[in-house]
């Protein structure tokens, strides 16, 4: 009979957050798969440890090993978790984010159907939610949004960061052959990181809701969310931009239509191809707009000479 494959989660906290992560843990302690181990990683302190021990004794048939490390940011925590993981497999959780009780099963039995996938996904659902306090915890939610990212598509992962980190799970012979978190992105770190580790192989997509994170529901704490991105895009995309991504032209023309619906990509014109020739984005937009309109871009591109 074939062992079933250890998973690992990993999850990266900090200080004055151990009541939301209790409610992480307890969300992989309930999931239907077996052979799961969590790490729990915090970042600067120690005061989720006496939480995490008095969880251990009361499941005996789960690995739970905690973690503190001197102050060093998210992508250290995270690197550090990827280094103590055993799992065959690993999954990141963020301690504010949780899996539904099918996450890993799920995934997992789509990877080894596939005989050589080496990474899946599911869809999510983002939780707008306001934190009134985190000790005792309290929160009020709002409406639930499902994200679906549909199937896999590197043109799509290398435009922007579609994926959202608990969805994914991979192989941990990704982060023995790529590395792990690059330590300059304080934001955006996953994006890097998937497009690395998703540079090539199989990668399978699973449409059904298995997780959930949280995003700010007041709108000036989205703001300043959404400001940190903005702050840490430049240099996620160079970086991104030295990753070399294997694309198959089966795979290219696969994907442009979808990829062109889903950016609702208009007609090439003078005015987009002067504001977007000098874009990245726009190199992988023109190679899905190939696929579907080929025809209107020499036009375009007709238009721009004419007016040299």
């Amino acid at each position: 009979m074939t062992e079933e494959p250890s998973v690992s989660v990993i999850i990266r906290t900090i200080q004055s957050r151990h009541h939301l992560l209790r409610e992480a843990i307890e969300s992989v302690l309930l999931q239907s798969y077996p052979s799961i181990e969590i790490l729990i990683i915090e970042d600067g302190s120690d005061v989720a440890k006496e939480m995490v021990e008095a969880i251990v004794p009361y499941k005996p048939s789960h690995t739970i090993r905690y973690f503190s490390i001197p102050h060093a940011g998210r992508c250290a925590a995270g690197n550090f978790g990827l280094e103590q993981a055993a799992g065959e497999f690993i999954n990141f959780l963020d301690d504010d984010d949780q899996l539904y009780p099918t996450h890993v099963e799920s995934i997992l039995s789509a990877i080894l159907k596939t005989g050589g996938a080496i990474a899946g996904y599911a869809d999510s659902e983002e939780i707008p939610t306001q934190f009134h306090s985190l000790e005792p915890l309290n929160y009020q939610v709002g409406k639930k949004k499902r994200i679906r990212p549909g199937n896999f598509s590197r043109m799509e992962l290398w435009c922007r960061n579609y994926l959202p980190i608990q969805s994914i799970l991979f192989k941990r012979e990704l982060f023995l052959k790529y590395g792990g978190f690059d330590l300059e992105l304080d934001c955006l770190e996953d994006w890097n990181l998937w497009i690395r580790y998703l540079s090539e192989g199989e990668v399978v997509y699973i449409p059904e809701v298995t997780s959930f994170y949280r995003v700010p529901i007041n709108k000036q704490d989205r703001q300043k969310r959404n400001q940190a991105f903005d702050r840490y895009r430049p240099l996620a995309e160079e970086k991104n931009r030295q990753v070399k991504v294997n694309l198959t032209i089966g795979e290219l023309l696969a994907t442009s239509h979808e990829f062109t619906n889903k950016l609702h990509l208009q007609p090439v014109t003078v005015a987009v191809l002067q504001r977007k020739v000098k874009s990245s984005r726009w190199l992988f937009s023109l190679l899905a707009y190939l696929g579907q309109s080929f025809e209107r871009l020499i036009q375009g591109l007709r238009k721009v000479r004419h007016l040299q």
